[in-house]
């Protein structure tokens, strides 16, 4: 019985330690910066998750994400300088998304500093009666983003007509649209 109670226990630890996300480091000007990830107990649109950012003594928490969950990260190096970017999509009511971006500084002479922040539609979804009949109009928009010696978002967006009658949508138009931004180094 003792022996069936400490496997039990033991296969509990390595469940409890195999769901615990392990921090990310890397040394950025000779300092080991390391992020770790942590969800909170809420499943709420409006309730964020973090991300604890430390450098050697320097301990920061950056709020995002949504339903508890942070803000999903990459490490970026470009132009000799190193970056934390966030892109993550936002979910709201009433059949609307954005995506967002923002990017960080982790050179010592800028730490943490907010470099960029985007926020972009990549969905929205409106409704009216038409001759009776509800017809839903769809915007989507496939955001991508690149990262050279500035930063480059291209957009790629689809207007379609969806009658609630049919199963197909009749695409109305299609732009793409590229922005650019000077990163200062």
């Amino acid at each position: 019985m003792k022996q069936g109670i400490s496997i039990l226990m033991l296969i509990f630890s390595f469940n409890l330690f195999a769901q615990k996300a392990q921090p990310k480091s890397f040394v950025v000007d000779g300092n080991t910066i390391s992020i770790e990830s942590f969800n909170r107990d809420c499943q709420a649109r409006n309730c964020p998750g973090y991300n604890v950012i430390q450098n050697f003594n320097i301990i920061d928490s950056l709020d995002g994400g949504q339903y508890g969950y942070p803000a999903e990260f990459d490490v970026i190096e470009s132009r000799g300088s190193t970056y934390l970017l966030f892109d993550n999509n936002y979910y709201y009511p009433f059949g609307l998304t954005f995506r967002r971006y923002c990017l960080l500084s982790l050179n010592a002479e800028s730490y943490l500093d907010t470099l960029f922040y985007k926020s972009i539609e990549i969905y929205r979804e409106s409704n009216k009666v038409e001759d009776g009949e509800y017809v839903y109009y769809i915007n989507k928009n496939q955001a991508e983003i690149m990262f050279l010696d500035n930063i480059s978002i291209t957009n790629h967006i689809t207007v379609s007509r969806c009658p609630e009658s049919v199963d197909t949508c009749t695409e109305l138009e299609k732009t793409r649209d590229v922005e650019t931004f000077n990163l200062e180094k």
